[in-house]
């Protein structure tokens, strides 16, 4: 059984917002859909002052907000892992048995902090999809040495991670729009290889050097 340690702080999120910031192009290039506070304008010009992040985080702070969401995700979550198991088992990935949750309300919708650490924005998943958004962030952290290792590009790591969710979890699973030259030969390299993850990451990122 995989246990989750919710946390949740102003100060995670003064952190996660400056951490957002950091990437702020990254994330408009690739498309993704970002939150921040109301009163906190990423766009204008000029530096965004830390006292600026803190005054905006605690002007929308409510701790009940995060208390819900954490009780759902704790009162759901064995069902989930169970009903994954008996699939995880074909394989040779090895879940860590303890992985940190932490519940924000801006940035992306989900990140991952190898080996261990998963942030979930509740802003925009909440129950099923809360659940949903915490298993594929913990496969991204399964797979990850992998990843590196072979080099496997940003959208490609996302359609396994999504391959994967689907076979151990469909219940909750739901796949990203990816552009289909991308999932059309990761899914015949992932389907050719699965069980054996580790072969189908390497031969995935092959398919880079080998276009």
């Amino acid at each position: 059984m995989i246990k989750l340690t919710v946390k949740f702080s102003p100060e995670y999120e003064v952190e996660q917002i400056r951490w957002t910031l950091s990437k702020l192009q990254w994330y408009k290039d690739n498309g993704y859909g970002l939150k921040f506070p109301e009163s906190l304008d990423v766009d204008s010009e000029g530096d965004i002052l830390e006292e600026q992040i803190k005054s905006a985080v605690n002007a929308e702070y409510d701790e009940d907000i995060y208390k819900v969401q954490e009780a759902y995700l704790l009162e759901n979550w064995h069902k989930a892992i169970d009903e994954a198991s008996s699939e995880l088992a074909k394989t040779s990935l090895q879940p860590l048995g303890a992985y940190t949750i932490n519940l924000v309300r801006y940035g992306v919708g989900g990140s991952y902090h190898y080996p261990d650490s998963v942030t979930v924005n509740i802003g925009s998943k909440y129950e099923k999809g809360l659940l949903r958004t915490v298993f594929h962030e913990i496969v991204h952290l399964m797979i990850h040495p992998w990843i590196s290792e072979y080099k496997v590009s940003h959208w490609q790591k996302e359609r396994i991670v999504d391959l994967l969710t689907a076979k151990f979890v469909p219940q909750i699973s739901r796949t990203q729009e990816i552009p289909i030259e991308v999932t059309e030969p990761v899914d015949k390299v992932f389907n050719e290889h699965y069980p054996d993850i580790e072969l189908a990451i390497k031969n995935v990122g092959l398919l880079t050097k080998n276009p």
